[in-house]
């Protein structure tokens, strides 16, 4: 807009489907297949396509694509396959001075039906939260190519944009070679789990791609994401609570005035809900950890002492803020990797790929550190065994 001289009109376009070659726009609302570039996760997949072999003097190239993979799930086919190409484009045999070859890894699903565009850019979500979990790391797909009816274009939309750095194998929690098998149904288990467990898992997959939060504000997070994941989890359980109701009339029956017991019966109704400490307990205990369960129990009773602390009265009630902060640093570096075990085990991944995290992987030192620091002594040490922070015997 402009008082004087042009008036200039500016316009957001919130879904952009334009052809791959020309760039022009392309019409059309419903898709059947979505294809894009996870070759940042090059290392993770770490299927390599090109073979340089030395020989005489020079050089024998070979560049061979590891074979597609194809999961078959309800409504629809995941593919995940490999292509390599040159930088120079034109006829061939031609000399070079320089060549680059690179090879790119591409995940496709294709659905039995065609699919709007919302439901497009919720499976290109659904893609990116799967491999956070298994790799442990923030993870930003390019724009998707959309195919149907004839029509092949790139799909833009409103969302924002990140940079982010090729992950490592060695950093990962998982890699191609240990889910290959299982990928469609981990692909399918974290589908099913959006709509199972709902904030249980984005309350923590917010608190992974969010890299600036103080220390109380990842915690109370994850305290929080995990209380809503284990009320989901019980929703269908119904516990036995006769002899709490039965304790519970006795008390309301000795009391006479009809607006003390309607008081009181009021603030009992709710007496029953298992404590955050049993919440906490239980949910830690479906991890294939070698800690004892009295000091499990110990340790979730900190989280939730914590989160009560900072809920109630505001920080710690006895000590400084800095001894405070310190320790509840060390509670979250632990609470958001068992969550982490946790919904990559909900999700199917094979609890013994989940151990390893803890004692067999480059980070079991770490983690027996950590574990020594918090008191979760392992079931071994309670029995007389020894055992060294990295988990592993004396």
């Amino acid at each position: 807009m402009a008082s004087m001289g042009l008036s200039v009109e500016g316009f957001i376009a919130l879904d952009c489907l334009l052809d791959k070659n020309t760039m022009r726009p392309v019409g059309g609302k419903r898709f059947h297949s979505l294809t894009v570039d996870v070759s940042n996760l090059g290392e993770w997949f770490y299927k390599d396509a090109i073979h340089l072999t030395p020989r005489r003097g020079a050089y024998r190239l070979d560049v061979k694509a590891p074979p597609e993979v194809t999961y078959k799930l309800e409504g629809k086919h995941i593919t995940v396959f490999h292509r390599a190409s040159p930088s120079h484009e034109g006829a061939y045999p031609r000399s070079y001075r320089s060549l680059e070859i690179k090879q790119y890894t591409y995940l496709k699903v294709r659905s039995v039906k065609t699919l709007s565009l919302e439901e497009h850019r919720e499976e290109m979500q659904l893609i990116e939260d799967l491999f956070i979990l298994l790799t442990g790391h923030r993870v930003y797909v390019p724009w998707p190519s959309l195919r149907g009816r004839g029509k092949v274009c790139t799909y833009y939309y409103g969302r924002t944009s990140e940079i982010v750095e090729p992950v490592r194998l060695m950093e990962c929690w998982t890699s191609w070679g240990m889910v290959q098998q299982s990928f469609g149904n981990l692909y399918d288990g974290l589908r099913r789990g959006i709509d199972d467990w709902g904030p249980g898992l984005y309350l923590y997959l917010g608190t992974r791609r969010a890299t600036k939060l103080f220390t109380e504000n990842r915690f109370m997070n994850l305290v929080w994401g995990l209380e809503s994941l284990h009320r989901k989890t019980q929703a269908n359980k119904t516990p036995d609570t006769t002899r709490l109701s039965a304790k519970i009339e006795r008390i309301l029956a000795q009391i006479e005035q009809p607006k003390d017991k309607k008081w009181l019966a009021n603030k009992l109704k709710n007496a029953g809900e298992p404590s955050l400490e049993e919440r906490l307990f239980e949910l830690f205990e479906e991890l294939p950890l070698e800690v004892d369960r009295d000091a499990l129990r110990a340790f979730s009773k900190q989280c939730a002492d914590r989160r009560n602390d900072i809920s109630h009265f505001g920080g710690d009630r006895h000590g400084s803020y800095s001894e405070f902060s310190t320790r509840l640093n060390v509670l979250t570096r632990l609470v958001i990797d068992l969550y982490h075990a946790l919904l990559l085990q909900r999700i199917g991944l094979d609890p013994s790929v989940v151990k390893r995290r803890f004692y067999g992987g480059p980070n079991s030192y770490g983690y027996g550190r950590l574990f020594h620091e918090l008191g979760l002594t392992s079931s071994m040490e309670k029995r007389g065994g020894g055992r060294r922070p990295d988990g592993r015997k004396t």
